[in-house]
């Protein structure tokens, strides 16, 4: 599965932009569709690429853009037309806290360092106490 790895490390590279949701869109696509997807090692290989190009991403720098995403007006529907218009359709603040908390709780929390100060701020903020692992990683008692 490197090659579904590489391909994921590549992607996340790209969340780096915070005013494009269909990054996140497409992480969590990544994330349901590839069975047995080592993710630990997905965040291994992009943390090996960034060293590489000279750069490197903390849990919370990670975190912090994410969020980044969320305040941006445009998150969504920068994506729509790149969709059928079915799939458009279904795009809507509860998916988007679906993509989000998927990304976040899967991959995001395994990048080694600390949770972002404000994490737990924005996590009220944009109503996701039962969408996001809370920071130390424990999950909402109701959370698939």
């Amino acid at each position: 599965m490197i090659v579904g790895a590489s391909s994921f490390v590549v992607r996340r590279r790209s969340t780096n932009d915070p005013d494009k949701g269909r990054d996140l869109f497409d992480l969590a696509h990544g994330l349901r569709t590839f069975e047995g997807l080592n993710k630990v090692r997905v965040v291994e290989i992009l943390t090996c690429y960034l060293e590489k190009s000279g750069l490197t991403i903390s849990r919370a720098m990670a975190q912090e853009r994410m969020f980044a995403k969320l305040a941006e007006p445009a998150f969504l529907t920068d994506m729509r037309p790149l969709v059928s218009s079915d799939r458009a359709e279904t795009l809507n603040e509860e998916t988007m806290k679906d993509a989000f908390r998927q990304v976040f709780s899967e991959l995001i929390d395994l990048i080694p360092g600390d949770d972002w100060k404000q994490t737990p701020d924005m996590i009220e903020r944009f109503a996701l106490k039962d969408h996001v692992r809370r920071p130390g990683g424990s999950i909402p008692e109701n959370s698939p």
